[in-house]
């Protein structure tokens, strides 16, 4: 568990959610992405307030969130139906956030890479997608796993219309410089 890379996704929301699930194994959460913690005593939300070295004004400002019930679709290690997402070879820097792009056959989804960074295993990374129905809406959630143990599970980096817009006009400007580039041997 990296712990200190968890608190600063925290720092950067002012959002900490803190789950215990019936078998008191504890998840820390950003509200974006969610961590097993593992090597620390059974925490209280207090603890975490103290361990992140939060300042009297965090604590005031800040979003607190615990709770002792959590949906098995982000903590089990297999789920019925999961997919795995294949990586596509190429990266977006959106405002700031570098996306890995990857495919599924309900179409791409985008993860910020720092939630990926921040995961805890020695082993190479593989997400999948789940999808939990929700008020009759799909709700997408990325596992990453190792193996077959899950090591997180993190909330897709939502596509927005600018954001479409702009990669289609960069697609058209690519062809643009293709097709002056061929035609110019």
């Amino acid at each position: 568990m990296k712990f200190n890379k968890i608190a600063r996704l925290c720092k950067e929301t002012g959002c900490v959610q803190l789950y215990t699930d019936e078998h008191n194994n504890q998840y820390l959460s950003n509200g974006i992405a969610l961590y097993p913690i593992y090597g620390l005593p059974l925490l209280d939300i207090e603890n975490v307030k103290n361990l992140m070295g939060l300042n009297d004004t965090q604590r005031e400002t800040w979003s607190f969130k615990v709770n002792n019930e959590i949906n098995t679709i982000y903590t089990d290690d297999t789920y019925n139906g999961e997919e795995l997402l294949q990586p596509l070879p190429i990266s977006l820097n959106w405002k700031g956030n570098i996306l890995g792009c990857y495919a599924s056959s309900t179409g791409i989804f985008m993860v910020n890479r720092k939630h990926i960074e921040t995961l805890s295993c020695n082993g190479e990374i593989e997400l999948f997608l789940r999808i939990n129905i929700v008020d009759s809406l799909p709700c997408y959630i990325i596992v990453a796993k190792s193996g077959l143990i899950n090591y997180g599970a993190i909330t897709p980096f939502p596509v927005q219309q600018d954001m479409s817009d702009c990669i289609n006009e960069l697609a058209t400007m690519i062809k643009i410089s293709t097709d002056n580039r061929n035609t110019s041997n």
